[in-house]
């Protein structure tokens, strides 16, 4: 069902980039929206040259991965912690969290 319903949702996919690759408003607006991309990431390459932008995009940087490694950490906690009692929620002081797991299938 997954496979055919991925199927259907291509086929309407193409039917409305072919509407749209022979609307001609779209199309202008398309190139001018790649134009205004592109001075965009022009900009914004010229203004990440700062010394001071660099510190700050690194700082970003490492917090964002330590972000990640917090995450990672409690998802694993939780997940002992529900193989462990069975429960969904846990209390912390006079706060109680209601926690879920979501699963990907991957090919």
């Amino acid at each position: 069902m997954v496979k055919k319903l991925k199927g259907e949702i291509q086929v309407l996919r193409d039917q409305l980039d072919d509407v749209l690759a022979t609307n001609k408003d779209y199309q202008d607006a398309q190139k001018e929206a790649e134009v205004v991309k592109e001075t965009k990431q022009l900009a914004r390459l010229k203004a990440e040259e700062n010394p001071s932008v660099v510190t700050v995009n690194e700082e970003l940087k490492d917090k964002k991965a330590e972000l990640k490694d917090l995450r990672d950490a409690l998802s694993a906690e939780l997940v002992e912690y529900y193989k462990n009692t069975g429960e969904s929620e846990i209390t912390l002081g006079d706060k109680t969290y209601s926690f879920s797991f979501s699963v990907k299938l991957s090919s």
